[in-house]
């Protein structure tokens, strides 16, 4: 399983981002595959935050066309939505911990913990997730093909 970062949903949404050709490209192959492709709630909230930001001015997304690229991913056979299960606290925690993570920091762990408790492939542009001790991390950037 897939699980997407937001940063990767941004690129693929926003055609003015610098990775956008390289995301949109990734997300569409993996897409028509075989291998579940996931999302969660905190990775959509993230889509809709920061792709609607003012500071953006004119590549500011309208928060319905976030929202309509959601719903079109959501309709996608193989894309799935994750939420934490019993393990998240404990596997998040740990990661806080050993890695002495705090602030904005965390909200990596979270995810990171997610993608080790459901034993998913976290998909981003993020080096920073490096630093997460056996997780499985792949950057669409740098020309990886999800169909295998």
């Amino acid at each position: 399983m897939f699980l997407l970062d937001a940063n990767v949903l941004l690129y693929a949404f926003l055609q003015r981002s610098p990775h956008h050709a390289a995301c949109e490209r990734w997300l569409r192959t993996a897409l028509a595959g075989d291998e579940p492709v996931a999302t969660s709630a905190v990775v959509e909230l993230a889509l809709v935050r920061i792709s609607t930001l003012p500071a953006l001015g004119k590549a500011a997304a309208a928060p319905r066309d976030a929202f309509s690229f959601l719903a079109a991913l959501r309709r996608q056979p193989t894309v799935v939505r994750i939420d934490p299960g019993p393990e998240h606290h404990g596997i998040l925690e740990r990661l806080c911990d050993e890695l002495g993570l705090r602030g904005n920091d965390v909200n990596d762990a979270w995810l990171a913990a997610l993608a080790l408790e459901r034993g998913a492939m976290l998909v981003t542009v993020d080096r920073g997730f490096a630093r997460f001790p056996g997780l499985p991390v792949l950057d669409p950037t740098a020309g990886a093909d999800p169909s295998g």
